[in-house]
Parts: C-alpha cells; sequence; structure tokens
C-alpha cells in the first residue's frame, strides 16, 4: 500500500513529496497572480527619495562647519552685528514700530552692501559660518545667552512649527538640513538670494526631507518639493510628486506622471495607483 493511498482505517495518509510540490506551487502561482492582477490602490506611500552616494561623500568631505577664516574687527562689522540682532529680536515681537523697523532693514542693506563687497566671497562665508555657528549652539538651551535671542530670533518657532525639531528641541531634521535652513535665514535678512551658495546636494536635500517628512506643511508644498528634488536629479521623485499631485488634488497631472514611470518601469505598483486616480 503506498503512503498516499487510504489506509486500513479509510482515512487518507500524508501526502507524499509530489502532493506537497503541488500545492506548494499551485499556492505560489495563485499568490503571483493576485499580486499581478490589476487593483486600484490610492497613492499614499511615499517611495525612498535617494541621492548618489558619491555626490553625498563629496559634499560631506567639503562641509564647512566652522569658518575658514577669522573675521575683521571692525565697526562696519559690530554694526552689522548689531543690525542682524535687532532684525531677529523684532522676529520675536508681537508689535513693532514698523518706521523703526523700516529705518533698520534699510541701514542693514547699506552696510551690509559695504560689509560683503570688503569680506569678498570667502569672508562673507566665513561670516555666515560663525552666525550659524553660534546660532545652533544656543538653540537647544532653554534659556540662551541674551545674545543669542538676537541670532536665533524666530528661527526655533518656525523649526518647531514645520517639524524640524521637537518641543525639547531636539533636531528631527539632519543637522546638515538644519545648518542649511540657517544659511537660508541669514541670507533673508542680508536680502541675499535665498539659495546663495548653496550646494545642489543641499537643495535636493531640503526639498527632498519636505517631501518626505513635512506632515505640517501644506500637499502643494510637499508637492512642490518633490517637483524641485526631481528637476535636481533625485531618484524615484516623479513617483512622489505624482503622490503628492494625488493628495493635492491635482490628479490628471499626477496620472500623467504615473503613466510615464510605469510605461518606463512596469512596476506594479505604479500601475495600480494610476488604475486609482484614473477610476476616482
Amino acid at each position: 500500500m503506498r503512503k498516499d493511498e487510504p489506509g486500513s482505517d479509510g482515512q487518507p495518509s500524508e501526502p507524499g513529496f509530489a502532493g506537497t510540490c503541488s500545492v506548494l506551487l499551485a499556492t505560489l502561482v495563485c499568490s503571483i497572480v493576485v499580486l499581478a492582477s490589476p487593483r486600484p490602490v490610492q497613492p499614499s506611500r511615499l517611495p525612498a527619495l535617494r541621492v548618489p552616494l558619491a555626490e553625498a561623500g563629496r559634499a560631506f568631505a567639503d562641509d564647512p562647519t566652522t569658518p575658514t577664516e577669522p573675521l575683521p574687527d571692525s565697526p562696519l562689522l559690530q554694526r552689522f552685528l548689531e543690525l542682524y540682532g535687532e532684525a531677529g529680536l523684532n522676529e520675536r515681537e508681537a508689535q513693532v514700530d514698523v518706521d523703526m523697523v523700516a529705518e533698520q532693514k534699510r541701514e542693514l542693506a547699506r552696510i551690509t552692501s559695504e560689509l560683503f563687497s570688503t569680506l569678498g566671497e570667502q569672508g562673507v562665508r566665513a561670516l555666515r559660518e560663525t552666525l550659524t555657528a553660534r546660532a545652533l549652539a544656543a538653540l537647544p538651551q532653554r534659556e540662551p545667552p541674551s545674545e543669542a535671542y538676537g541670532l536665533l530670533g524666530g528661527f526655533p518657532a518656525l523649526l518647531l512649527r514645520y517639524g524640524y525639531i521637537d518641543r525639547d528641541r531636539t533636531p528631527l531634521a539632519p543637522p546638515r538640513l538644519i545648518r542649511n535652513l540657517y544659511h537660508q535665514r541669514f541670507n533673508l535678512i542680508c536680502e541675499q538670494p535665498l539659495d546663495a551658495n548653496m550646494e545642489p546636494f543641499d537643495r535636493r536635500l531640503a526639498e527632498g526631507w519636505v517631501a518626505l517628512h513635512g506632515q505640517n506643511m501644506p500637499a502643494e508644498r510637499r508637492a512642490q518639493a518633490a517637483r524641485t528634488f526631481a528637476e535636481l536629479g533625485g531618484t524615484d521623485a516623479r513617483e512622489a510628486l505624482a503622490i503628492w499631485l494625488a493628495n493635492a488634488e491635482l490628479k490628471d497631472e499626477a496620472a500623467q506622471l504615473l503613466r510615464g514611470e510605469y510605461e518606463r518601469t512596469g512596476a506594479l505598483r505604479l500601475r495600480n495607483m494610476l488604475l486609482f486616480l484614473l477610476r476616482s
């Protein structure tokens, strides 16, 4: 009597090897058919946004975390620092003297132009890094030194509002990103282009973080971040952009992007998300 024939008690015995393989093969085929079958999936899960490892290595190797040269001790610089601090203090005030603030901004613009011309590109970088280092050293402190209030201004509140730090001022974003955000604040106060002296790697880092982690930001802003990340050559950015466009109710544009990515890659998840948009 074979093992797979009914026993003397009329009950079937355990299946043999061939039977077990047949069951497993049938299960596998069914699983593949289920996974491959078109089924609408709501666009929600963002892909990882990656940058080339070699580019990241170069960026961090060239990362100037400390000033490369000392700042000159001059009345012009001292006045700049005073006005820069006043600009930060004004950010913390609920009500300010509008005329006084306007006059301070005009003087700061004049001083900045003269000072930056004197310092040159490397000197301006050193100034920016010095102020950044001082501000970020005071950032975790609940009661920072009085001179740090002007350096920080409304920066901590902005970081908290958009999820870069928590209520204990513990960073939730990469330290390099927070430092670059302070660079942008410096540029804004000094009426320089927001991304002045900002490397493409850092712009991609900033926009990728917003697209993936900016939970407190509008869907439209996160979609724009994914768009910029894509324009800067970020990996998987078109898929991320499509997801945020869908969340922003821009479904036609999202579907167009997903269709293009599906045709390029053949990824089933893209087909299923596209199917959801076409049926919704």
